[in-house]
């Protein structure tokens, strides 16, 4: 069995299949430190000065780290690593690890370069390692440091190169995905500015050499260095000030430190209060204890701003919370709840972007008695690290929103009106989004609304309007072109390509929308969707489950995609259970009267059929499974139902 070596992001031990195999964490640095040595191996002393230094017993701490790691090899059944003498070496060639990629990124051929990096260069190198000893923290910084040399010198060869709009995308891509995980990267901003200027796309000019001078100084205390204002001043040579603005270019900083003026906007982060609790028993009690810790570690943080806890109660309890999100200025919020599975009792957290609903980060952690033989600080810490982590990457997306509060209202709107399914409700979210647009003609959110809006009108008319698709392909396009949100720009691009007909092109799109954001669910739950249309059925009510996860109040999106996948399985009653769980069936009459038919209840089939043909009396089954794309027997499938139910 092949098996990757994750270590961009989090660090994840996974099988060909994708699934991910327990082992632990120190075990997998075990692994990087052997596939990154020319000999496969490394001695024991050496591994122990890396972990735990000179003091104390390092040896004993590596040999109890080699033990649990003979004993995760033995559950497996697959030896991975050889530890029967002095000298630790691999004992597999099937294990292969994306660092390896950007290792060889200056051997590719350069556009393929820019792919790997895409596909491999996902968050910070080891980036959950938080306890190790000088030595090891010297070689992860000089890790670290050739990776993002690697991807610097990639991007920075091609971007002379590149041509067509395909390729000038690519570039800009890579150079976020940079920012992504360094923020502080003067040469990638340099990158950008100068690709965009080419483009004539002066506004987002100005605000990345904004960002940058504040990301700098925020982080480092340093201003940009001087090649980066000589490739400012010489792309607005000429302009007094920013074309369709009011605000002078300028180039000194002593107005310009954040500290220094004293008028930094710090994101804010309301912690909500947790949901799924009991009272007072110790799971409760554990996870408050907790929650407590976390807070008190984002206060002593200079990069976020956290609202107070009676103000994030009163958020909780509202039924519209987009609304208080946006009144007391949240950019973040973090979502818990305790469940209980096989008798643990764990803690799942979510980091939510308020700005687009989307879920940046996710976890779940044991916090029964067994597990918490660490203490309760390192967990939060390692919660707390995250979020700053994630918050920090996202600053150039946040700035967008609190520079144009106006156009972020309408495209709040706008998402209120997309929770609902019918036809009166998408040509409001579409007017709200257009209006955003207004304010605002590079938001790359408004944008990709309306492209959701287009799709969706194609989808609810059943009547092949093409023009909806290709509407929505280019908002799509100018979305990821303008490079804040790939995820949702990838994801709306993935919808209209499926219902297009261009399936390799849809999957490729949601891959690049999850290698973007993971925990997306509405990537995940639109991704299942392409998939059961691609006559992988399976696999798509599997991710719809993990969108409904990651979101437990589930649009009713999400629950007509899992009914789609259970009725292709030929699970009906499990498919009519999903439909039935949705705020208004109505949308998913035509697929519940197939299921009823299939399940030889004529009666409520021919019962759902009234009321299907009642909202759109011209629905014709033949000239609808001409219009939707698929693979396999899927339409055969449904249309033998829908004949059934009366269509």
């Amino acid at each position: 069995m092949k098996l990757r070596l994750l270590t961009f992001g989090d660090l994840r031990l996974v099988s060909e299949t994708g699934d991910e195999l327990s082992f632990p964490e120190k075990g997998l640095v075990v692994l990087c430190l052997l596939l990154q040595s020319e000999t496969r191996s490394r001695s024991r002393i050496d591994l122990a000065r890396l972990f735990w230094g000179e003091d104390g017993n390092p040896l004993v701490n590596l040999r109890k780290l080699l033990s649990r790691i003979k004993s995760r090899q033995e559950q497996l059944g697959i030896k991975l690593v050889d530890l029967e003498t002095e000298t630790i070496g691999l004992a597999t060639s099937a294990l292969s690890a994306d660092f390896e990629d950007i290792q060889h990124l200056p051997a590719l051929a350069p556009f393929d370069g820019l792919h790997a990096l895409l596909s491999a260069y996902r968050g910070e190198f080891l980036a959950s390692i938080e306890e190790i000893a000088p030595p090891g923290r010297i070689w992860l910084s000089a890790q670290r440091r050739q990776f993002a040399e690697n991807a610097l010198h990639t991007v920075e060869s091609v971007m002379t190169l590149a041509q067509h709009r395909d390729e000038t995308q690519l570039v800009k891509e890579a150079a976020h995905r940079i920012l992504e995980v360094d923020p502080t990267e003067e040469a990638a901003y340099r990158i950008l500015m100068q690709v965009y200027a080419a483009e004539g796309q002066l506004r987002l000019v100005r605000e990345l050499f904004e960002q940058c001078k504040k990301q700098l100084w925020s982080d480092l205390q340093v201003k940009p260095d001087k090649k980066t204002l000589d490739i400012v001043k010489k792309i607005f040579n000429g302009y007094q000030q920013f074309p369709g603005g009011s605000e002078p270019v300028t180039f000194s900083h002593a107005a310009d430190d954040p500290v220094a003026s004293g008028t930094t906007s710090l994101p804010r982060l309301a912690l909500l209060p947790p949901k799924g609790f009991g009272n007072g028993d110790d799971g409760s009690l554990i996870a408050a204890t907790l929650l407590e810790d976390v807070a008190i570690g984002l206060c002593a943080l200079k990069s976020i701003s956290l609202v107070a806890p009676h103000t994030a109660a009163k958020v909780a309890e509202e039924p519209n919370r987009q609304d208080m999100f946006l009144r007391y200025a949240v950019s973040y919020a973090l979502d818990t709840r305790l469940s209980r599975r096989d008798d643990e009792s764990y803690l799942f957290v979510q980091l939510v972007f308020v700005g687009d609903d989307e879920v940046v980060w996710a976890e779940r952690y044991p916090i029964g008695a067994v597990h918490l033989s660490t203490t309760y600080g390192e967990l939060s810490r390692r919660i707390v690290a995250s979020i700053a982590s994630h918050i920090e990457h996202r600053a150039f997306a946040r700035e967008q929103f609190e520079r144009h509060p106006a156009a972020y209202h309408h495209y709040l709107l706008g998402k209120q009106h997309l929770h609902h399914l019918g036809l009166p409700q998408i040509r409001r979210a579409r007017k709200a989004f257009r209006a955003a647009l207004n304010e605002n003609p590079f938001f790359a959110g408004a944008l990709s609304g309306l492209a959701r809006t287009s799709h969706m009108e194609w989808l609810l008319t059943a009547r092949g309007d093409k023009d909806l698709l290709e509407a929505a392909e280019k908002h799509a396009c100018q979305a990821i072109e303008i490079g804040q949100d790939l995820a949702s720009g990838y994801r709306e691009l993935g919808v209209a390509k499926l219902f297009l007909g261009a399936f390799d092109e849809s999957i490729d799109a949601f891959e690049r929308a999850e290698a973007a954001s993971p925990h997306y669910a509405d990537v995940k739950a639109d991704y299942a969707d392409t998939l059961i249309h691609a006559a992988e059925a399976e696999l798509g009510l599997a991710k719809v489950k993990q969108a409904i996860e990651l979101n437990p109040i589930s649009p009713d999106v999400y629950l007509w995609t899992a009914g789609g996948a259970a009725y292709n399985l030929r699970r009906y009653e499990e498919a009519l259970g999903y439909i039935a769980k949705m705020a208004d069936p109505l949308p998913a009459a035509r697929l519940a009267a197939a299921c009823w038919a299939m399940l030889g209840d004529e009666k409520r089939a021919r019962s759902l059929t009234r009321k299907a043909k009642d909202v759109h009396p011209d629905f014709d089954v033949e000239n609808w499974l001409s219009i939707v794309p698929s693979r396999g027997d899927w339409q055969e499938h449904y249309r033998e139902g829908l004949r059934r139910a009366g269509f």
